[in-house]
């Protein structure tokens, strides 16, 4: 499973980017504004999550895609749909290497992702739930024309300190008409 745009490709994860996942995650800056991502990050880390991946796809709950420049296949970070199946509901999550930050990357990527999520997974729904401190996350929403439905105060425990978290959306009705 592939996902192409003039500039990327979204494809699976393999373990020749283990190493290569581990040193862009392992880096302060991207943990301390993402949902899940631990820090530091180890290979490790990389082995196991890599690992579970064959599963997920096959339930049909997780479809991680590793985001690469198209013709160099560099591994820049991660974009993920989680799906409840039963709700037809996707949800987003993402994170890209520092080095590639300003560059509309995920911005790109997202927007294949969100294509997925409503022509091949058939999602009435996808959110994005993002710290409300990360705002360089919020813009890749907005550009991808999600809305903001809301902010959850105090939502999670990171580091410790409570974080809110602001709520994107978009049905499939909003994304027929985009």
């Amino acid at each position: 499973m592939q996902l192409e745009s003039s500039r990327l490709l979204l494809r699976p994860f393999s373990e020749k980017d283990i190493n290569v996942l581990a040193d862009l995650a392992n880096n302060y800056h991207i943990a301390k504004t993402t949902l899940e991502l631990p820090y530091p990050y180890t290979e490790e880390d990389a082995r196991w999550w890599i690992g579970h991946h064959p599963g997920w796809i096959e339930e049909g709950s997780r479809f991680p895609f590793a985001v690469t420049k198209k013709d160099e296949d560099e591994l820049m970070g991660n974009i993920t749909v989680r799906m409840q199946p039963e709700h037809r509901r996707g949800e987003l999550g993402y994170w890209l290497g520092a080095d590639y930050w300003g560059n509309g990357y995920m911005s790109e990527a997202a927007a294949l992702v969100r294509d997925f999520s409503f022509r091949t997974l058939k999602a009435n729904r996808l959110t994005a739930p993002i710290m409300s401190k990360n705002q360089a996350s919020a813009g890749v929403l907005k550009r991808i024309r999600m809305r903001y439905e809301g902010t959850l105060r105090q939502d999670i425990w990171k580091w410790s300190r409570y974080e809110d978290v602001d709520i994107y959306g978009m049905t499939a009705d909003d994304w027929t008409e985009a």
